[in-house]
């Protein structure tokens, strides 16, 4: 059972997964004051998915800390577009 699996795994699988999701979402909206356009936050088989876009890979590479420190994804794919 992957790690993301075992933090959930007592949870309602849904409603408690997509309540992690928005946290985390909204904590990346915080701390990088709204920078990344059209962020979402999405699982993806055992990991997570961010996307959206910036203007600065700075942003970008920030989310992705982000994402790292408050969940430990064993996967986590940053799609977000530098424009």
């Amino acid at each position: 059972m992957s790690d993301w699996n075992r933090r959930t795994a007592n949870l309602d699988p849904f409603r408690d997964q997509e309540e992690i999701l928005s946290r985390l979402e909204q904590q990346i909206t915080q701390q990088t004051a709204g920078r990344i356009r059209n962020l979402k936050v999405e699982a993806c088989g055992d990991g997570i998915l961010l996307s959206g876009r910036t203007n600065t890979y700075y942003a970008k590479q920030l989310a992705t800390q982000i994402a790292m420190d408050a969940q430990n994804p064993l996967m986590l794919q940053n799609a977000i577009e530098v424009v």
